[in-house]
């Protein structure tokens, strides 16, 4: 059955004669939006308990110190997905290079594996190298590749000459060619300059192809160029490869890492933006008050404002300030949100009085609109937290001193009555 739009209910006398209720200053709802539309009242089950954990971390810690241990602990999903691209799109990859005639560097596509070369199925595998003359005699041209018997390195003999390659201009190419010769007995894993006669009968023409090939072991005796180098990690003098300030890497972030820390939820991650919020409100709403109090000028707001900000109070864990909220709703309009916020309060500070002044209230409310089904309720259950204080009998002096209607005053001994059935504790003193 649908809920209906409008429900009468009859009022009884007694509670229409009492003036407790203001039904015509209850239907006030006039609000700011802002404070109308906050999410955090409407969290139910799991949600509002993770939410309460998280605003008492709030109240005890500040929030910054709250940021600081989320990202200690958590990783944000965004976070996750940038740092995931750049790994992809930023992954450095070694290779060989090849100098052209013309002096350029190109990538050769011949990769070293195990001592041996593997030469690549793509077109730039295959380059010219560098013309220079044999013993007066033209060499044919041949194909780049892996040779048997080679073992990708050419001892230096009076009948092979190790020919000068000028790639840059620096001065100091002369001095290496000397400790070139000098320490060229086994250059195997450095750079090395591997001279490879093709067959005769080779159709591509008299050229005389010679590969340079790009090592990374420590002791080499040849430096490498600076052209050649020009995607190469630079090496120190240990052998050990050290990142240039230029290289496109992902950051070590000191101890940065996935491994220790926890992917964090996406209803996780609402809820924090949902504290936030209600902070937000929070800080706005204390820093006007402050403001009003210094230019001596009362700060007005509806009794629905004050009301919504008494809520936002507790749950900050701001109670004095949310008590004075409700007190300053109550003093515009009948609110029954308000008076049970009030009791909770008044029954935790042992308030006797201001307790049974708020459950008189209640209990007229429940009453007209039919509410009160079963007990114990929430009124009964904080009298009885007064109960086992001060006792049922002094309860029932002080609700007989207050003089309440007849019927208001056999509604308010009823929740005693149950009490000294059930025998609950206060009961007989």
């Amino acid at each position: 059955m649908p809920t209906p739009s409008k429900t009468h209910l009859p009022i009884k006398q007694f509670i229409a004669d009492s003036n407790i209720l203001d039904e015509d200053g209850a239907k006030d709802t006039d609000a700011d939006v802002a404070l109308l539309r906050l999410p955090a009242p409407g969290l139910r089950g799991t949600f509002a308990k993770a939410y309460a954990l998280l605003a008492r971390l709030v109240s005890q810690i500040g929030w910054d110190e709250l940021l600081k241990t989320r990202s200690a602990v958590f990783v944000m999903e965004e976070e996750y997905r940038a740092q995931k691209a750049a790994a992809s799109t930023q992954t450095p990859t070694k290779e060989s290079h090849v100098i052209m005639k013309d002096g350029s560097v190109r990538d050769s596509g011949v990769a070293l594996s195990n001592g041996k070369h593997r030469q690549s199925a793509d077109d730039d595998a295959s380059t010219k190298g560098i013309q220079s003359p044999r013993d007066g005699q033209a060499s044919a041209a041949g194909s780049v590749g892996s040779v048997p018997g080679l073992n990708n390195t050419l001892r230096p003999t009076a009948s092979t000459p190790i020919p000068v390659i000028k790639v840059s201009t620096e001065s100091d190419r002369e001095k290496e060619h000397e400790e070139l010769r000098k320490h060229g007995v086994d250059l195997n894993g450095a750079e090395t300059i591997s001279e490879h006669p093709s067959a005769e009968g080779s159709d591509a023409g008299d050229e005389h192809v010679q590969e340079i090939t790009i090592g990374s072991e420590a002791g080499r005796a040849l430096e490498k160029p600076v052209a050649a180098a020009a995607n190469e990690e630079p090496e120190d003098n240990g052998g050990r490869t050290s990142p240039r300030p230029g290289d496109n890497k992902l950051p070590s972030s000191d101890g940065f890492s996935f491994s220790n820390k926890r992917l964090c939820e996406r209803w996780l991650d609402n809820l924090f933006m949902v504290l936030y919020e209600d902070l937000r409100i929070w800080t706005i709403f204390r820093a006007e008050v402050a403001h009003y109090k210094t230019q001596h000028v009362a700060y007005r707001k509806t009794g629905t404002e004050w009301e919504i900000l008494g809520e936002l109070g507790l749950r900050l864990h701001h109670k004095e300030e949310a008590k004075e909220a409700f007190l300053r709703s109550l003093e515009q309009k009948f609110s029954a949100k308000a008076w049970m916020k009030l009791l909770e309060m008044f029954a935790e500070e042992n308030d006797l009085q201001r307790s049974l002044n708020a459950a008189i209230r209640l209990t007229a409310y429940q009453h007209r609109w039919y509410q009160e089904s079963s007990y114990p309720t929430a009124i009964a259950h904080h009298l009885y937290k007064l109960g086992r204080i001060h006792g049922h009998a002094k309860i029932s002096y002080t609700i007989l001193s207050m003089g309440l209607p007849e019927g208001l005053l056999n509604m308010m001994q009823g929740y005693l009555n149950y009490g000294k059935m059930f025998k609950v504790e206060g009961y007989d003193y």
